[in-house]
């Protein structure tokens, strides 16, 4: 992150937006940060490579505000763009956008008053989900509406929250102090990497303040990494749950039950994601290792969260050694 000014010219809060072919969703995100009721903000709008003319509309954008810089480079993913966002970051707090979302027109105040109320390192808010054609207006309307509850977090209250997901694995719902980001970037060339970003980040803020209101608006569509199929790529995720293990069996035993629950959710996902798959048998393998793993905690995924006849008929399936017939035989 570049070196502060002085402090009466300091930046608020700089919001980092890695902006990858979204030309039909930008524009709209990028209103709904120019329209915050905080005003003590820049916008990092940084190009990674786009091929339509994503890169072209934030320069339209910059050319018409001076709180929007933009950076144009060459496409190196996710994690890549949001690190060229920080090492040109220079708000006391940062935040993170995805280029096809909306954020309502207060989230930063609130959750800067929440900064500044109670001293926080993370000040985290909850979000709600659009579809890939729709506009946010409606959500909008029925959020802001809602009362807001503030929760202060103790050390084990914050990962609890975390594995019990009243704090979501995702950067983009938070406020971060951008001393926490100093030596921080994300890994490179990884799915799933923003997992081991908050655990760790919330593992090394001294207080987590937890705002009770959907503020971020997630739009779902086909074509976003989240919504793929299962690849080798996504072995990794296997890997990111045994490190967050190995810190928790270590730092904080009373939170491995929690933990479970967090793991078992991420297994039937992985499970469901091959199961879906048009060629499945070629993942046989890392199946039936998830399977077995699945299978050993399976009592954690119905513990702490309602789940619906769908999913408590479909996780009976996955621990049935039938499953595995299915896979073998789907063509």
């Amino acid at each position: 992150m570049r070196e502060k000014e002085c402090n009466e010219k300091e930046i608020g809060i700089s919001i980092i937006v890695p902006v990858y072919n979204v030309e039909k969703y930008l524009a709209i995100c990028i209103r709904s940060l120019l329209a915050q009721s905080y005003k003590n903000i820049e916008i990092i709008l940084v190009d990674d490579g786009s091929t339509d003319t994503s890169g072209a509309i934030c320069d339209k954008f910059a050319a018409q505000s001076s709180k929007i810089q933009v950076i144009h480079k060459k496409n190196g993913g996710l994690s890549s763009a949001r690190n060229a966002g920080l090492a040109m970051a220079g708000g006391r707090y940062i935040g993170f956008v995805d280029s096809d979302d909306y954020v309502l027109p207060t989230m930063y105040e609130k959750l800067m008053d929440a900064v500044q109320k109670y001293q926080a390192q993370i000040v985290s808010c909850k979000y709600f989900s659009f579809k890939e054609e729709s506009t946010p207006q409606i959500c909008i309307k029925n959020h802001q509406k809602e009362s807001i509850g503030v929760k202060i977090c103790s050390k084990q209250q914050t990962l609890k929250a975390f594995f019990l997901h009243g704090i979501s694995e995702s950067v983009w719902d938070k406020l971060y102090q951008s001393e926490l980001l100093e030596d921080y970037r994300f890994a490179e060339g990884e799915i799933n990497e923003d997992t081991t970003v908050i655990f760790s980040l919330l593992k090394k803020s001294s207080k987590t303040v937890i705002v009770d209101q959907k503020l971020y608006g997630y739009r779902t569509r086909q074509g976003s990494i989240t919504k793929s199929g299962y690849s080798d790529k996504f072995k990794v995720v296997e890997t990111h749950l045994n490190e967050i293990k190995q810190v928790v069996m270590k730092d904080y035993p009373k939170l491995l039950p929690y933990f479970k629950h967090f793991s078992s959710i991420h297994y039937y996902c992985l499970l469901t994601s091959i199961l879906h798959e048009t060629y499945p048998r070629q993942y046989l393998k890392d199946y039936k290792k998830y399977r077995k793993k699945f299978r050993c905690i399976f009592t954690y995924f119905f513990k702490w969260e309602k789940r619906s006849v769908k999913e408590y008929l479909l996780g009976l399936f996955l621990i049935n050694p039938t499953s595995e017939i299915y896979i073998k035989r789907k063509r």
